[in-house]
């Protein structure tokens, strides 16, 4: 896996606001900077919370298709 210069974590606790950071991301990008996000949530979270890596990773998904993203994407859940 390529890892991309320029990245940024991004995912919250409560699986419910991935939508509105990968806007954020897009426009970051149309201002001319080339950052990619990675979903990104700790093992301590998970169990905080009480969630699964694939809560993470079905919100990042739906982000995507909700947003129309074709860049890179990474999840480290």
């Amino acid at each position: 896996m390529k890892i991309e210069k320029y990245t940024f974590g991004i995912g919250d606790r409560f699986a419910q606001q991935g939508l509105a950071q990968l806007q954020a991301i897009l426009k970051v990008r149309k201002a001319g900077i080339d950052v990619h996000p990675v979903w990104n949530k700790s093992n301590r979270e998970h169990l905080i919370i009480k969630s699964s890596p694939s809560e993470v990773r079905a919100e990042a998904d739906a982000a995507v298709a909700a947003s129309g993203w074709t860049g890179c994407l990474l999840c480290r859940c």
